[in-house]
């Protein structure tokens, strides 16, 4: 049988957990609404609610008439904007990981890259290839 103390400890418990969810479940859906305010932003503007139209219509097999509206805004959003937020979303979560993976093997929540010296040979590379001349565009 559970006494009071155990029975107010599985409750902190189970509140401390809905926490947890409700927390993931706001941040993520604050993720979802940034990847499409992100999405709409360019030289022509789109709401976020067209954006998502867009892409729902699209991953649902709707085509529209070539050089309408619908059909540039479609072809905006896929071959231009959609890569570079999705670019940017893996981009971020790969620096999460890489931060949450130093500051687990240095044992550190405070370790960072300039503790292992990544940046500085980061910076080390940078200075190479602007003396050699290295260029991505010729």
């Amino acid at each position: 049988m559970m006494n009071e103390a155990g029975g107010t400890v599985v409750a902190e418990y189970k509140r401390y957990i809905l926490r947890k969810i409700i927390f993931i479940v706001v941040c993520a859906t604050v993720a979802i609404v940034a990847f499409g305010i992100s999405v709409g932003i360019g030289a022509r503007q789109m709401e976020i609610g067209r954006v998502y139209e867009l892409l729902f219509n699209h991953i649902m097999g709707v085509t529209y008439p070539v050089n309408s509206t619908d059909w540039v805004e479609d072809a905006v959003i896929w071959d231009y904007r959609l890569p570079r937020s999705l670019f940017a979303l893996l981009a971020g979560a790969s620096l999460a990981v890489a931060g949450v993976a130093m500051q687990s093997v240095m044992n550190n929540p405070l370790a960072d890259a300039y503790t292992t010296g990544v940046s500085s040979g980061a910076c080390f590379g940078v200075a190479v290839a602007i003396v050699l001349g290295f260029t991505l565009i010729q």
